[in-house]
């Protein structure tokens, strides 16, 4: 075989070092919201055997190999340890002339997934002949690098959580400009030092198609629609993820009117709280209907020039004032020097605000300290105000022909101009909105067949309430893209969650084509899948809606949701975990999630609600939480190696806690100590209840970890620490008088409230002596009248634990699940971060949030009654809630196989139940059925506590059904 020799490359029949090559990049080491491409061309003689590519990036990748997607990662991690992906990539390689490109985004400030660090590339494609061969192309002076590839940097953020908005111009990749990359180091360098391989598999992707076109409508587009993004300028310069605090500052910019004419003015209400004023004059704003994230103002005006004044005093962890006008003709005029459209200023505090308002332009830039916004910081044409106003105001039909073509993969829509004549100054714009059918996860992709300079703004909509589309608040779900000419493919690099996708149309004077509209699904590749399906039709959309939930949230970790903040929540992961162990017998995805939580104490950062982000907020209660996931981690899996790596860190939380412990044995928590979105009384450094519980739980937690390990003395140790806690909660907590906990102690005297919060982690965390148990369980079950009860599907999953744990399953389902069940209607595909909230017209923020998923849990634990009882999951508990539905059919994943459990009631009286064991695992029918039933296939062995055990496959008659309800459970 032979290789062209004038690439750069290597041949050599032996392999290279495991990291040859160097980190490269181009451009500003750490550039605000920089996308940068890198590519590299190479010869390929004859055709190969095998063909690998290593690749990583700070702080995200997508990977193209002639043209086609291999992947994109890496996985998020603190800079140190950092990541590499391998992709087998032979079947993708030519004989010939090959291109490599890779779409560096690094965004330049922290997020909820990434610690700002500095922009790099580095990648090793290795190669073998069928001969056995080698040759490899790895990251070098030979790569160019472009900063000019058609993505724009003058984009808004999308959230305070995630990067930002993507802006890409087709045009201008025909002209980019290439220069020679920049070689860093090799590998080792800081900041990321040694790179290990990807610790779980690589992520699948699956392209998801829509299921219908809903509408399509000619719409009003906006003259002007700017968006001014104001963090760094607000916190000069901050790139942090933390919220900063800042005094008042005012937006001002001059708008000019040729004509006397109605003039509309438009703004999203983004979450920064800006009242206006135009030459004096408060600006009413109303939003343009009930649901609308578009607020509107309208005024008549005369012919000239208006001052216009925004007080921004908004949260500081908000970021983006949108703003548009209507009518053509209008403009904004520098009120500065340097040719900025838009000023931010501070103003003295002695100068009242009507004293501002009442000040001329004159007169403000004498008083006031001005700057101008830079232009970087304006994206001049906000097409998710754009999409969003449009919504608001459709008109008629427009020309989109062979509608339905969009939900086929291939074929072809084509839309005509709203005006054929001078569609770029009609006002018009064509909006057409698709409908996915469920939530999905992933990235946009399309084909477009159109003339240059068409621009196309994407908006993702997660629901629509009332038949109107929820645009969200403080969320810039959009992209946009601008043709060149001929046909081209648009595939996005930033990850997005929505149901509904809406496609608004603008400049288009002939006729355009869109083919193969889909989402580019990625989440984390399920191995194994369970199963349930029963004669409640309930029961049933609940564990499927707990499916897609929980899948739609793992990611390279798990995260909260796809859409607002994609982050990994430490107190999110309990919950979440055991839903996956349910559903999906999904154990590493956890455990790399727990590692990751873990490494934030080796970085000496402390305990971080989230993580990988440099966003300082501590909450006490998720660090516990997630020493109990620890815990439940071991129990389901067994995993020895796991225990080993965990259990310092485990040692070392607790040693930290057991320093904050006072004089009368009780836990002063520092932080914040919120428990749940719920007016609970409890303050940032005091006694609280309801952690003190769970203290107590992670002491029980290490003890058996302790033990696992093979350290009897530490064990011991958490014994005694955890007994002395639970003394002294009884003695300084309990309220004779309310028969419950109170929620904390602040100086030395109980708080006036109590919840059902308090008394549920209490009695889980085993804190609850006997002789109280059924008074705590009252407010568990029957909370008295007033009383603070779960806020949201998180804490309401502790709440159902608990009540399970009471009643012992039998005959509570239901009842237990029925604030779940007020989220699924019609439309309803996943659960929501919180119950609808009756005050406001919102249901809830997110619609698809992973620690919501709790009903499969439960079904799985308490339906199809598989439970572990031993770590390992080597032996489990079998106990079929019989008396719930009349048939049902499921598989639960375990890390032997799955466990196949099936009933049917042949009468009243009388069901079949057969369950079925992977190799490895034993089973015990638990005594509630197994009193009472006959085995006549298979064997089994009745136990001394009045179970059967048994292995492999088995089937019992059982009878009466009738009567199990009343039975006392094991």
């Amino acid at each position: 075989m032979t290789w062209a020799d004038d690439d750069g490359s290597q041949d050599d029949s032996e392999p290279l070092e495991p990291f040859s090559g160097q980190w490269i990049w181009v451009g500003e080491p750490k550039p605000d919201n920089g996308w940068v491409a890198f590519r590299r061309t190479f010869h390929v003689a004859n055709s190969l055997r095998s063909a690998k590519i290593r690749v990583s990036a700070d702080s995200r990748y997508v990977l193209w190999l002639n043209g086609t997607r291999i992947g994109q990662g890496p996985v998020r991690s603190w800079t140190q340890p950092w990541y590499y992906d391998e992709y087998e990539c032979a079947s993708e390689l030519e004989v010939g002339d090959n291109l490599l490109l890779i779409t560096v985004v690094h965004p330049g400030v922290s997020t909820f997934q990434s610690v700002r660090s500095r922009g790099g590339l580095w990648a090793a494609l290795t190669m073998w002949t069928n001969e056995g061969h080698l040759k490899e192309i790895v990251t070098d002076d030979l790569w160019q690098g472009s900063l000019d590839y058609g993505w724009q940097r003058n984009s808004p953020r999308i959230s305070c959580q995630q990067g930002y908005v993507e802006l890409l111009d087709g045009r201008q990749r025909l002209h980019a400009s290439w220069e020679r990359a920049r070689p860093l180091g090799k590998v080792g360098i800081g900041p990321w030092g040694r790179l290990n391989r990807r610790p779980i598999p690589l992520l699948a992707q699956t392209r998801v198609f829509p299921e219908k076109v809903m509408a399509q409508k000619k719409a009003s587009q906006l003259a002007l629609a700017h968006a001014v993004e104001l963090r760094g300028l607000l916190t000069q310069g901050d790139t942090s993820a933390n919220p900063v605090e800042f005094a008042p500052r005012w937006l001002a910019t001059q708008i000019h009117l040729p004509v006397q004419q109605t003039v509309t003015f438009y703004r999203l209400n983004t979450g920064l709280v800006a009242d206006s004023w135009l030459n004096h004059e408060p600006v009413r704003w109303h939003p343009v209907t009930p649901l609308s994230a578009v607020w509107s103002a309208q005024r008549v005006l005369n012919a000239g020039d208006y001052v216009w004044l925004s007080r921004i005093v908004g949260p500081s962890n908000r970021f983006n004032w949108s703003f548009g006008i209507q009518e053509p003709g209008v403009s904004l005029r520098p009120v500065s020097d340097q040719g900025s459209p838009w000023v931010l200023g501070q103003i003295p505090d002695n100068l009242t605000l009507e004293r501002v308002v009442d000040l001329g332009w004159a007169e403000l830039k004498t008083v006031g300290t001005w700057l101008d916004v830079p232009a970087g910081k304006i994206w001049t044409d906000d097409g998710y105000l754009q999409a969003a106003s449009a919504r608001a105001h459709m008109d008629s039909p427009s020309d989109v022909h062979q509608m339905d073509n969009l939900v086929e993969p291939g074929l072809s829509v084509t839309v005509d101009p709203v005006d054929p004549v001078d569609s770029v100054d009609s006002g018009q714009a064509v909006q057409v909105v698709i409908d996915f059918g469920r939530e999905v996860s992933g990235y946009w992709n399309f084909e477009v067949s159109a003339h240059s300079g068409v621009i196309i703004d994407l908006a993702g909509i997660e629901v629509q309430q009332n038949g109107e589309l929820l645009f969200p608040e403080a969320l810039y779900p959009a992209m946009q893209y601008i043709t060149c000419e001929g046909r081209q493919r648009v595939e996005s690099v930033i990850r997005r969650g929505c149901r509904y996708l809406i496609l608004t149309i603008r400049n288009h004077q002939r006729p355009l084509s869109i083919t193969s509209l889909h989402c580019l699904e990625v989440t984390y590749p399920i191995l194994a899948e369970g199963s349930l399906s029963t004669d409640n039709a309930i029961a049933n959309k609940l564990y499927t809606m707990s499916a897609l939930t929980t899948r739609l949230c793992m990611e390279d970790t798990f995260v909260d949701c796809p859409a607002y903040e994609q982050a990994l929540w430490v107190g999110d992961l309990r919950v979440e975990a055991l839903v996956a162990y349910a559903l999906f017998g999904e154990s590493r995805l956890v455990r790399h999630s727990l590692e990751l939580i873990g490494q934030s104490l080796d970085r000496g950062d402390g305990f971080r609600a989230v993580v990988p982000t440099d966003w300082d907020r501590r909450m006490p209660a998720w660090t516990l939480l997630w020493i109990i996931t620890i815990g439940e981690y071991w129990n389901f899996s067994g995993d020895q190696a796991a225990l080993e790596r965990f259990y310092p860190w485990v040692a070392l939380v607790l040693e930290s806690f057991l320093s904050h412990v006072n004089t009368i044995h009780l836990l002063e928590s520092r932080g914040n100590n919120m428990i749940d979105w719920a007016p609970m009384e409890v303050s940032d450094h005091g006694v609280v209840t309801a952690i003190n519980a769970l203290f107590v739980w992670c002491l029980k937690t290490g003890q058996h970890l302790a033990a696992a390990i093979g350290r009897p003395r530490e064990a011991q140790r958490w014994q005694r620490e955890r007994t002395t806690l639970i003394a002294a909660m009884h003695r300084f907590l309990w309220s004779d008088e309310m028969a419950a906990y109170a929620d904390e102690m602040p100086h030395l005297s109980r708080s006036a409230t109590f919840s059902q919060q308090t008394q549920t982690l209490a009695y889980l965390a085993g804190a609850v002596p006997k002789n109280r148990e059924t008074q705590v369980s009252s407010w568990i079950v029957d909370p008295p009248r007033g009383t603070v009860i779960s806020g949201t599907p998180w804490m309401e999953f502790f709440v159902c634990e608990a009540r399970m744990k009471l009643a012992d399953g039998v005959g509570q389902l239901y009842e237990a699940l029925g604030r779940w069940q007020t989220m699924m209607g019609d439309e309803s595909t996943t659960f929501w971060e919180t119950f609808a909230d009756p005050k406001s017209v919102r249901p809830t923020r997110s619609f698809c949030h992973g620690w919501s998923a709790g009903p499969a849990y439960f079904l799985v634990r308490h339906g199809l009654g598989v439970r572990s009882a031993i770590a390992g999951g080597r032996l489990v508990w079998v106990d079929p809630a019989l008396d719930q539905w009349r048939s049902a059919q499921g598989r639960v994943p375990v890390p032997q196989g799955e466990i196949e459990v099936h009933w049917r009631a042949a009468d009243d009286n009388a069901a079949e139940l057969t369950v079925k064991l992977p190799q490895g695992v034993s089973g015990i029918l638990a005594p509630r059925w197994a009193q009472r039933a006959e085995i006549y296939q298979g064997q089994g062995t009745l136990l001394k506590q009045g179970g059967f055990g048994f292995q492999g496959t088995v089937c019992w008659a059982i009878s009466p059904i009738a009567q199990f309800g009343a039975e006392v459970g094991s």
